[in-house]
Formats: C-alpha cells, sequence, structure tokens
C-alpha cells in the first residue's frame, strides 16, 4: 500500500491594504487598489504548496466628510471581499497637516491618495510663489498595524495556521513575526512566515525574518479585480 501524501501546510493570509497598493503604484503604476486579495491569496499558496485557509484584509478608510470617493469605494470593495469570503477590518483615517515649500515641480499627496505635480493658485486666482510655506491636509492610518499584529499572534495561538502569508513589507510587523516564532519554538510547532508584495525586481525584500515573495507585474494583473467600485456619476 502506498503512503497517504503529508498533508499541506495551513496558510492564512494578512493583507495591509495599502502598503499592498503603494508597492503596486510605485513598481507598476496602478491608480487604486484594484487587486483581489483572494486570488492574489491562492496563486501564492498554489505556487508554495501550501492550503489557503482564510483571508484578512486591512485597511484605513476615510469617512464621506474627508472623502466620499474612497468611502464609497472601499464601502462597495469591503463589500464584495465579505461575500467572497475575505474578512474585512477597518479603521478610520486621523487627519494630518504638514507644511510645505512649494517650488515648481514639487509633488503634493492628494487626500485619499494619488500625487499632484503643477503650479498652485490661491482662492483669488494669484499664483502661489516658488518657496511659499503652505499647509497641506492628508489623512492617515491609525492602528492596523497593531491590529494586523495582534491577530497574527492570535490565530497562531489558536493553532489556526502553519503558514502566515502577510502582504506587507511594513517593518512594524517585524516584532510580530518575531513573537510568531517565539511561540512556535517554545511549543515545538513549526511555522512559515511569509511576506509577499509587488515587485518589478525578483530579487526585491520584504519584511525581516521572513520568506520573500515578490509579486510581478504578470501575475498581478492576472489577480486583478476588474469591477468598479467608485461612485457612480
Amino acid at each position: 500500500m502506498s503512503a497517504s501524501p503529508a498533508p499541506k501546510p495551513r496558510a492564512y493570509a494578512f493583507f495591509d491594504g495599502q502598503n499592498l497598493f503603494h508597492d503596486a503604484q510605485r513598481e507598476f503604476g496602478v491608480t487604486h487598489p484594484d487587486f483581489n486579495p483572494l486570488l492574489l491569496a491562492n496563486l501564492v499558496c498554489d505556487r508554495k504548496g501550501w492550503d489557503l485557509r482564510h483571508v484578512r484584509f486591512y485597511t484605513g478608510v476615510p469617512t464621506e466628510q474627508q472623502s466620499r470617493m474612497w468611502a464609497v469605494f472601499w464601502a462597495n470593495k469591503g463589500a464584495a471581499m465579505k461575500r467572497l469570503g475575505v474578512a474585512f477590518e477597518t479603521r478610520r483615517l486621523s487627519p494630518k497637516t504638514d507644511s510645505i515649500k512649494l517650488y515648481d515641480g514639487v509633488g503634493v499627496v492628494l487626500p485619499g491618495g494619488g500625487e499632484y505635480r503643477g503650479r498652485l493658485y490661491f482662492d483669488t486666482g494669484a499664483e502661489v510663489p516658488d518657496g511659499a510655506l503652505v499647509e497641506h491636509q492628508t489623512f492617515t492610518e491609525k492602528g492596523i498595524d497593531v491590529r494586523i499584529a495582534v491577530d497574527m499572534i492570535r490565530y497562531y495561538r489558536e493553532g489556526m495556521y502553519d503558514v502566515g502569508l502577510v502582504f506587507s513589507r511594513d517593518k512594524d510587523l517585524a516584532e510580530a513575526v518575531e513573537e510568531v516564532k517565539r511561540l512556535a519554538k517554545a511549543t515545538g510547532a513549526g511555522v512559515t512566515l511569509a511576506s509577499a508584495f509587488a515587485a518589478n525586481d525578483t530579487a526585491a525584500r520584504g519584511m525581516p525574518g521572513t520568506i520573500f515573495v515578490p509579486i510581478g507585474r504578470a501575475d498581478y494583473d492576472a489577480c486583478r479585480d476588474p469591477a468598479n467600485y467608485f461612485p457612480k456619476r
């Protein structure tokens, strides 16, 4: 009689939505988070021989007063992910005011993402001169990396996964990686931790202490979500 094949390691995928998006924006020029987390997680797990058991997605979301476009986008995309069985975790965005000196060609980050390069004008129509100090309000995530770290540790302690697949390169999660490894060593159980990210360079590095899984343009394109989640005009 032939021996039964060894069971595949059970994998949990944790998506830092904004971290993955900003990598894809820089590497591939995408304009919004147009990836399908379930497809990406399945692609990586299939290639690595892991049994994907659960996908969790985390992102900061603005209020409608902060940005109606992105509030509606994430409400719609989050609902679509939930229908696929993806856990969708959100946090409110906190306002942040930066002071910048304006020079020709300086890029200004716009609320909700994206960048504007060009001249700025006062409400009177007069052009803001070079070297002028202007205030610019943005919105930042608070608590997303903490929530991911807590869940990584919690689900490992509960024995839910053998592989923690984190779609992020955020070094703030390095302590969670080390804590999961410490727990595994203390109990004598094995664990694999991997960080996946968008990258044109196959030698690009991910989070310290993890297996690096760069996702190239062709694989990213194969896992795009074609739906339009923005508000209807």
